[in-house]
């Protein structure tokens, strides 16, 4: 059975409009859900659905919207960060650390495959990543040109 709370979190991270806008709905077979349930706990999803994609933002925020820790959010940052959910940086005014929660691709789909023990031990995220690459441009690529036209 499908956990509710990694479907929820697939469904914000895709850029697969036909999920986006709920014509099609996301499944155990989606690259969405087996790419992020074999590595993500619903703890690390409930944290990850409190953010904004592609903003960054800190334990602080996040735990005082989820009613947890800063310090105990912090340390589950750094584990989402280190299976390739988060990314993290020091890129703003005073130096913080802030995490972001990417797209998929470029974002997490690529970061969860940089790890190769991870992907040796959960090889359906090559396939995530693969898909993910490739499914959010299939209603577009039709009308690029051959040659491009200056895309990519």
């Amino acid at each position: 059975m499908a956990r509710e709370l990694i479907l929820k979190l697939g469904k914000k991270i895709t850029d697969r409009v036909d999920v986006k806008l709920g014509m099609t709905k996301l499944d155990e077979n989606s690259p969405e859900y087996y790419g992020l349930a074999s590595v993500v706990t619903d703890e690390m999803a409930e944290l990850a659905l409190a953010m904004k994609v592609r903003v960054p933002t800190t334990p602080a925020e996040i735990g005082k919207k989820v009613g947890k820790d800063p310090v105990y959010v912090e340390q589950l940052f750094d584990q989402m960060s280190m299976i390739g959910l988060l990314e993290y940086n020091w890129e703003n005014a005073d130096h913080h650390k802030q995490w972001t929660l990417p797209i998929f691709v470029p974002g997490s789909a690529e970061l969860m495959n940089m790890n190769l023990q991870q992907v040796e031990t959960h090889p359906e995220i090559a396939q995530f990543f693969e898909r993910m690459s490739f499914l959010p441009l299939t209603k577009i690529t039709c009308m690029v040109p051959p040659g491009g036209a200056g895309v990519g």
